[in-house]
């Protein structure tokens, strides 16, 4: 077909002709170069191509496939070919399956069941080794001009039903010539044999993860509204996300990721996204999900919620966390460590309030440089005891004895005083012996303090 395009040109005396320039510019109105009363307009048009696609796999056969063969008193081989075409864009590949879906290995004649010899035998031959075939056996080859055959397995999931393995392929697909080969004699009925076979591909699609996710950890007090990049393992030059759906879990909170968008970083495929917060502290784990790829890469506790503050930033004992600690530059002095409240408040300690300096200690770990502020005012009966009220005791009661007070020493030597260290590194047991209220004095033996 001819095309021809008409362009027509409309002048009239109050537009002057444009001088002939090897690059007009049009600016404000005005072409560059030529003379004040050249005019000229502008517009811009945004071009976009969108492809779209998925991780697939597809397969097709000729159809029907029909012989006629005239068998002879010693037997004659007759064979049809089928042209099976496989296309995957996966970059893995493909898997070709071939199995019978006849109910039957054997191949029968549809018009007369009565007479014995009315069917084909399926070949001894395997994948491994096809063989020839004998008198009304029948099987299949993939050789462009086959001597020998493999039988056609009953199922798809027998190890012989796999007769081919692919690579990515082009645009067009891969063509696999599948030959089926009968040999018959005249003792065969006369008839139609008929029989069906299913070709199955299977795309073996990548196995991709998350291999990265920035920041890894946000603060309780600074989560909203942050940009959190998830990367993959998916190589760039392979088949993009898609679109993007993306999770943060541990299980019992979870967030939806909002504004996810492709990007490639490193030569490697990954997704920016919103992190809106509400998450309490803890770790959590990242799920990518990726409409293209059809899968779904999950990170393991990939991402942290954590505390900001530090122990000079909190008030109660109670309080106190890992993430606190971790926050805590380590203690240089006991004057200058913090102090925390039970927010128990007197406990056994009658109407004094448990008080504590607490350290962060060379070894990293955070102690309270106080002994436990608990002693026998004589009062109630409640206020004597260690129970599993006022303790981590899961069960029964330790009554602090008679006479014993916050100024005494419960035990009088020094085999008494197993938890002599609690300074850990930051001070001298020894000189503090006999100090009431300073860093590492121990008021009670290893039986009370054990509550056993």
């Amino acid at each position: 077909m001819l095309c021809a395009f008409l362009l027509s040109y409309l002048s009239t005396s109050i537009l002057s002709p444009v001088p002939n320039s090897s690059a007009l510019e049009c600016t404000n109105g005005t072409v560059s170069g030529s003379s004040s009363s050249a005019i000229c307009g502008t517009d811009t048009t945004d071009v976009n191509v969108s492809i779209t696609g998925a991780w697939t796999v597809s397969v097709s056969s000729a159809g029907t496939l029909g012989l006629n063969l005239t068998p002879t008193s010693s037997g004659v081989l007759s064979t049809a070919t089928d042209n099976v075409n496989v296309y995957t864009n996966t970059p893995n590949g493909y898997q070709l399956y071939l199995n019978s879906t006849s109910g039957s290995t054997d191949i029968y004649n549809n018009t007369d069941t009565s007479q014995e010899l009315n069917h084909f035998t399926a070949t001894t031959g395997t994948k491994s080794s096809p063989t020839t075939l004998t008198n009304n056996t029948w099987g299949y080859s993939l050789s462009s001009s086959p001597t020998t055959f493999s039988k056609v397995e009953l199922t798809s999931s027998s190890a012989d039903s796999l007769i081919s393995s692919g690579s990515k392929t082009t645009g067009a697909g891969d063509n696999l010539p599948v030959t089926y080969g009968f040999m018959a004699d005249t003792k065969l009925t006369p008839g139609t044999y008929s029989t069906q076979v299913t070709y199955t591909a299977i795309a073996e699609t990548p196995s991709y993860t998350i291999s990265s996710i920035s920041p890894s950890e946000l603060y309780t007090n600074d989560q909203t509204d942050k940009t959190i990049t998830i990367l993959t393992t998916t190589p760039a030059s392979e088949l993009g996300l898609g679109d993007i759906t993306a999770t943060i879990t541990n299980g019992t909170d979870t967030v939806n990721l909002t504004n996810c968008s492709e990007i490639t970083s490193n030569d490697y495929r990954g997704a920016t996204c919103t992190f809106p917060g509400g998450l309490a502290m803890g770790y959590y784990n990242v799920t990518l999900t990726s409409s293209w790829h059809s899968a779904t890469y999950t990170l393991t506790n990939g991402f942290r919620i954590r505390d900001y503050r530090t122990i000079a930033n909190i008030t109660y004992m109670q309080d106190m966390n890992s993430d606190i600690c971790e926050n805590t530059t380590e203690t240089t002095s006991y004057a200058s460590a913090p102090t925390l409240i039970d927010s128990r408040g007197k406990g056994n300690a009658g109407s004094q309030t448990g008080t504590y300096k607490v350290i962060k200690a060379k070894d990293g770990n955070c102690w309270m440089a106080d002994n436990l502020n608990l002693y026998n005012t004589g009062a109630s009966s409640s206020e004597k005891q260690l129970n599993s009220t006022n303790t981590d005791i899961p069960s029964g009661s330790y009554e602090i004895p008679d006479g014993i007070t916050q100024t005494s020493q419960w035990g009088s030597n020094i085999y008494d005083r197993p938890m002599v260290e609690v300074a850990h590194g930051l001070g001298d047991y020894a000189d503090k012996t006999n100090q009431y209220g300073t860093w590492g004095e121990v008021y009670y033996n290893w039986c009370a303090a054990t509550a056993t």
